[in-house]
């Protein structure tokens, strides 16, 4: 099992990115196992979070995961996005809402909270993880026009 951790999708931009500051260590919790954590680019809606996380021990039952990610445009509002994953999961996989602009980097956290039921009342377990968003000052106007984001 390999952790995938990019700063940025960096590869069609460049050939070659060296980034100095060290990637974030994947995170393990009773259930799931960090597997992949970086921020992907969309010309027509600009970046987002992409995770992916193994289930590293069998679910009782079909779960309700509340992902919170932190807002770099707004840091008083996570973003959030929610899913079902069945008992018999073996990875979950989920992308944050659009962002437009970040503190270049700097290391964001992602919080999943597992609920056995849909009311989001019975916690079953909560999942950490952190993303850092790191791009060569070279690239930073790149990112401006192409994808329309603003890196401070």
């Amino acid at each position: 099992m390999r952790f995938a951790s990019t700063t940025v999708s960096l590869l069609s931009l460049l050939p070659f990115v060296v980034v100095a500051t060290s990637l974030p260590s994947p995170s393990k919790s009773e259930y799931l196992i960090s597997t992949g954590a970086a921020f992907g680019l969309a010309s027509d809606t600009g970046a987002f979070y992409a995770m992916n996380f193994d289930v590293r021990k069998a679910l009782p039952a079909a779960v309700y995961v509340v992902a919170l990610f932190d807002n770099p445009e707004n840091p008083e509002i996570p973003l959030k996005a929610e899913v079902t994953v069945q008992a018999d999961a073996k990875e979950i996989q989920l992308r944050s809402p659009p962002i437009h602009a970040f503190t270049n980097n700097k290391r964001y956290k992602v919080r999943l909270m597992l609920y056995t039921d849909s009311d989001h009342a019975h916690l079953l377990t909560s999942h950490s993880q952190e993303v850092l968003f790191s791009v060569p000052k070279q690239l930073v106007r790149q990112f401006s026009e192409q994808y329309g984001i603003a890196v401070r």
